[in-house]
């Protein structure tokens, strides 16, 4: 592979965020699943805009007496996450203003992807 390929390949990678968010109780976590409905309609056009490329929430279901969502979001570039991450930052404002809510964020770059 040359190396124009491996540059090529490098500014094609997807910069992956998958986070994890862990609320107090049930009733929190439902609301603010009441919430988000309401508020992507704002937030979503604008996220992707600034290169948000996709999203995706699961309920944690491994952890017995946790009450977690685990999100996973797909950039187009680390620029697009940069783009995004002051629209993130107005959301999570707002959530904690409305519930208690501890957030780890984990980073990173698509090395490898099997499509099955």
């Amino acid at each position: 592979m040359s190396r124009m390929e491996r540059e090529s390949d490098k500014k094609q990678r997807k910069l992956i965020n998958y986070t994890v968010q862990t609320y107090m109780n049930e009733r929190d976590m439902k609301f603010a699943e009441s919430q988000w409905q309401e508020r992507k309609k704002e937030y979503l056009p604008r996220l992707k805009e600034a290169g948000l490329k996709k999203m995706t929430g699961m309920r944690i279901w491994n952890k017995e007496g946790a009450f977690s969502v685990g999100w996973v979001f797909e950039y187009e570039s680390e620029k697009a996450f940069k783009n995004c991450r002051p629209i993130w930052q107005e959301i999570y404002r707002i959530e904690q203003s409305e519930y208690p809510l501890k957030t780890l964020p984990f980073r990173g770059v698509v090395i490898y992807e099997e499509d099955l």
